[in-house]
């Protein structure tokens, strides 16, 4: 991970999070108490497989703010792969 800065990844979660206008509700709850712990890693695997699984749309926006995240904290590419990012 080439940044470990919570506030920054955070911030890139409620962006994303915005983004995400077709992202159910209560799915983002899930992913909020996973963030509320500080699991930024397991909060992006969590919603890229409910974004996968749930056939979510990801606008382009959104898609540069998964991949912004992945880098930072260090993301398996299978995630963003059946994403097709």
């Amino acid at each position: 991970m080439t940044q470990r800065d919570p506030r920054r990844l955070r911030a890139l979660f409620d962006r994303l999070f915005e983004e995400l206008q077709a992202f159910p509700t209560a799915e983002v709850r899930k992913i909020e108490l996973v963030l509320q712990g500080g699991e930024f890693l397991i909060a992006l695997e969590n919603l890229t497989t409910q974004l996968d699984e749930l056939d979510v749309p990801v606008p382009a926006s959104a898609a540069a703010t998964i991949l912004e995240l992945a880098a930072l904290t260090g993301l398996d590419p299978r995630y963003t792969d059946r994403l097709d990012l």
